[in-house]
């Protein structure tokens, strides 16, 4: 009776092993189907995350920049000084990081007006800006409107991307400077535009108007 007992049992144990011996890794068919699905998925998803990168990008330049136009601000009231914001004229498509403002101090030491300067964002080579026109910043941090050509009262500075060969239409951020008091918000801009990457990185465009920066 005890040699049928060991028989069953030993017949049991090579039973399951032979069952869990089926079990272990992966056909090549399974392996082919998981990284096929793999692909189509990293396919879609790599365009999306590249898009949200971008546009994190931008946000971060919207908010370097408000934060220099307060700095600016601020020392000229500090070193009762004034100071005038200009965009660079560029008659290429540059793609390289680089300060896409000029600043024009006086009443101010080189050290104090070189911390202004130095203190100027920078762009990525994936973005745009438009600006309304140039502004001055006096001596109490008020703002005054240099470009008359414009028939805003307050300076409207658009950002966005130019990632696409094949652009696509979004709206792009922008930023609304008003004019005296120095207040400044952000929001959307309504128009539309085009992420192309044959965009200028910074120009003047007085067109821009005040109703159009959907701030929040």
């Amino acid at each position: 009776m005890n040699y049928l007992k060991y028989i069953r049992i030993f017949d049991c144990r090579s039973k399951i092993k032979s069952f869990n011996s089926k079990e272990d890794g992966f056909t090549i068919v399974e392996l082919i189907i998981v990284v096929t699905i793999i692909g189509i998925l990293a396919t879609l998803s790599v365009p999306s995350s590249l898009k949200w990168i971008y546009k994190e990008k931008q946000n971060a330049y919207v908010r370097e920049l408000i934060g220099f136009i307060e700095l600016m601000r601020k020392e000229a009231r500090r070193w009762n000084g004034s100071c005038s914001l200009s965009p660079k004229i560029l008659s290429v498509n540059d793609r390289n990081i680089q300060q896409l403002f000029t600043v024009s101090c006086k009443g101010m030491n080189n050290n104090q007006k070189n911390n202004i300067t130095r203190s100027i964002p920078l762009a990525g080579k994936l973005i745009f800006q438009e600006v309304s026109g140039s502004f001055n910043v006096t001596p109490k941090g008020h703002i005054a409107l240099s470009n008359s050509s414009s028939n805003n009262s307050s300076v409207v500075m658009v950002i966005g991307g130019r990632y696409e060969m094949q652009a696509s239409q979004v709206r792009p951020k922008c930023i609304l400077i008003e004019s005296p008091s120095g207040i400044i918000r952000s929001g959307i801009y309504s128009q539309y535009y085009s992420t192309s990457s044959r965009r200028l990185s910074t120009q003047y465009n007085s067109g821009l108007r005040t109703s159009q920066c959907i701030t929040r």
